[in-house]
């Protein structure tokens, strides 16, 4: 065998190992942090020597294959949300196309303003999913009294985009039921 073919045939090989074959064009989100952990989905690895996974997005290969990671100018962290237009270029952040989304003035221009928070999926709907699911994590490890998890979405929706995002911030951190919800509004 030459050594062309040898390297032909070790290049194949290397693409078939790393996922080169057809399937490889999904992106399941999934990406790894430190030696056995994985992050899921809508999380990066904040630190890989501890296995520590963060809610958000540093580029599209943290979030499912329908997602797109819509970062606001300033932050390195996004959020992932389904695409309002073309497919993003894999592996560099995205925000959505400037435009009119939704009816409201400045929706889909990548950032979220108090104006949109309730009404511009494309900006502020990943965000808002985010501190609801702080809620459900809240409310999954007996956080909530019964019947608080409704008053906690009820906090969320009523929140302005830096009180959602303190909220998510300290409940994405949380090790135990820490008072994320003093950040929301009462």
């Amino acid at each position: 065998m030459s050594k062309i073919e040898g390297v032909v045939l070790s290049v194949l090989f290397l693409s078939v190992a790393c996922g080169g074959g057809a399937d490889s064009s999904v992106r399941s989100g999934v990406t790894e942090c430190g030696t056995a952990v994985s992050c899921q989905a809508g999380q990066y690895c904040s630190d890989p020597r501890f296995a520590e996974c963060s809610v958000g997005c540093l580029s599209n290969n943290n979030c499912a294959g329908d997602q797109t990671c819509v970062t606001v100018p300033g932050s390195s962290v996004g959020s992932c949300a389904l695409p309002s237009a073309a497919p993003p270029d894999l592996g560099r952040p995205a925000t959505p196309p400037p435009g009119d989304l939704g009816g409201v003035q400045g929706c889909g221009d990548g950032i979220c303003t108090d104006a949109e928070r309730n009404s511009c999926v494309a900006d502020c709907g990943s965000l808002g999913d985010s501190a609801r699911s702080i809620c459900d994590s809240y409310d999954f490890f007996q956080c909530l009294a019964p019947g608080e998890l409704q008053a906690c979405y009820d906090q969320v929706t009523k929140a302005t985009v830096a009180q959602r995002q303190q909220f998510v911030n300290c409940g994405a951190t949380a090790v135990d039921c820490k008072p994320c919800r003093q950040y929301l509004p009462q």
